[in-house]
Order: C-alpha cells, then sequence, then structure tokens
C-alpha cells in the first residue's frame, strides 16, 4: 500500500451548501499537487463531514502510517453560521483519539473559513492564506527537512 506523509480531510458543507451535494472542493487536490512536486505524499479524505467519529478513525487506521506525520483538516468552506453544523470529527474528543492513537502526527487546521472556527485550538498549526505556498514548507518542516524561505512556530 502506498505510503502517505500527509492526509487532508477535505469537503464541501453540503448541509449548507444544498445546491452542491456531491460536488467537491479543489483546495486539497491542489495543496496534493504541491506536495508531490517537492516530493511528499498527501491522501485526500474527500466529502470528510460525513465521517462519523468511528468510521473516521477506521479510514485513518487504513491510511496512516510511520512515514505520515500531519492530519489536515480543511475549513475552506467554513462560515460563523455553520458553527451548529460542524462536522462529527470536529471535536476535543476526536482529536484526543487521534493523538492517542498516533501520538506524532501533527494536526493542521487550514482554509479561508479557519480563523472563525471555534475549535481552532486543538491544532497543532493554523494556516491561512495561500496554502498551495505554505503546505509543501509546513510537510519539508514536520518532517525536519529544509524548507524553501517559510518559518514556522
Amino acid at each position: 500500500m502506498k505510503k502517505y506523509h500527509a492526509i487532508i480531510i477535505a469537503g464541501l458543507v453540503s448541509r449548507a451548501y444544498n445546491r452542491y451535494r456531491g460536488a467537491r472542493g479543489h483546495a486539497a487536490y491542489r495543496l496534493r499537487t504541491a506536495a508531490k512536486e517537492r516530493g511528499y505524499e498527501t491522501r485526500v479524505l474527500d466529502f470528510g463531514w460525513y465521517l462519523s467519529q468511528d468510521l473516521a478513525m477506521q479510514v485513518l487506521e487504513k491510511y496512516v502510517s510511520a512515514e505520515t506525520k500531519v492530519l489536515g483538516i480543511s475549513a475552506t468552506f467554513w462560515q460563523p453560521w455553520h458553527w451548529q453544523q460542524l462536522p462529527a470529527i470536529l471535536t476535543p474528543e476526536f482529536f484526543d483519539r487521534v493523538r492517542t492513537r498516533w501520538p506524532n502526527l501533527k494536526l493542521v487546521l487550514g482554509g479561508p473559513g479557519s480563523g472563525m472556527v471555534q475549535t481552532q485550538h486543538l491544532f497543532d498549526y493554523h494556516v491561512k492564506g495561500y496554502s498551495d505556498r505554505i503546505w509543501p514548507d509546513l510537510l519539508a518542516h514536520i518532517h525536519g527537512k529544509p524548507t524553501l524561505g517559510l518559518s514556522f512556530e
């Protein structure tokens, strides 16, 4: 099975975007391409908002390996009026389960809506802006490799 350096859980909040039911955002796939250009494999788990906590853990069990250092959560389409509709996986309990199972996995929140998310304190890194430029450097940083000029705190 292919080994991934990072996994991104993405997708539209379809309950709020009913007219896009079944649609998929492209941002996570752009990050995957940018990472691949730098030698990092990223698995995108689309329609992540449909995952229960248990199902999300089962899916992660399939893809997380010793090489996987990052779990990214895309907040591209979140807005304040969606807070009552946030996905089941966006809870302290879920992230406690992830950290217990994979203690070396870094949690990253990203996307234009991520600054408004009430749970951003649960993450190791918070990325805003042009993430296709930041994502490969963040992966390099977390994997202990040189970055192309960005620094992380």
